[in-house]
């Protein structure tokens, strides 16, 4: 790993992780709860992804980082249009599947706002307790960032990519920098996007850019 200065001015070693989020996946699922669903990116995400792909081969990919991919066929088809080479072959990790959202999967929050009204009014009441109707529990959801967090952090490998989503990126962001997870709406994600941090040796990282590429201004969480 290359040596660099954390916050406290010490020298240690470090690795850097770049975070890209899923390219757009159609009007159809815009400010719509999707989880689990799996559909395809649209005409415009594949030329998102095509862009995202081309400013990454400007800036950083050198074709020696790790990648990690969401099995989702977003974030595959996502990786595939961008273009990039890599040295080892890219692995498929469950882990980074964003959350299941149960029987709210492909629902708005109007569509809710009839449906399950009391599930909304706990959901906003104490997020960390709440479990999505026949989905996953927020905790659950955590734990597993939680163990996502720590393989990154033992991981071997100097630069490391990551194509996820949007909810699980930012709640991502929180963890390693070890602030509670409920704060993860304020890493507002974009979709098709490349955000970055490096991650200390001691076990303190710094987010070092947040959408630091987007082909959207606009952010839609979760998708």
């Amino acid at each position: 790993m290359e040596r660099g200065k954390n916050q406290s001015g010490g020298n240690v070693l470090k690795k850097t992780l770049y975070l890209i989020r899923n390219a757009d996946i159609g009007i159809d699922y815009r400010f719509k709860y999707v989880g689990r669903l799996d559909p395809p990116l649209s005409a415009q995400g594949i030329s998102d992804a095509q862009s995202l792909g081309n400013y990454c081969k400007e800036t950083f990919h050198s074709s020696n980082e790790q990648v990690y991919l969401s099995p989702s066929k977003r974030s595959l088809q996502t990786w595939k249009e961008m273009g990039l080479e890599s040295s080892s072959e890219p692995i498929v990790i469950p882990a980074l599947q964003e959350i299941h959202f149960g029987n709210w999967e492909g629902k708005s929050f109007t569509e809710l706002e009839q449906i399950d009204p009391e599930g909304l009014i706990r959901w906003a009441a104490e997020p960390s307790l709440f479990s999505f109707p026949s989905g996953e529990s927020f905790k659950t959801f955590v734990d597993r960032i939680d163990f996502l967090s720590s393989f990154l952090k033992e991981s071997s490998a100097q630069k490391i990519i990551l194509v996820s989503h949007g909810g699980l990126i930012s709640t991502l962001i929180c963890l390693l920098l070890k602030i509670h997870p409920s704060s993860y709406l304020h890493f507002q994600v974009k979709s098709a996007s490349v955000s970055s941090m490096e991650i200390f040796s001691n076990g303190t990282a710094l987010l070092t850019s947040l959408n630091q590429y987007s082909a959207k201004r606009r952010s839609e969480w979760p998708v």
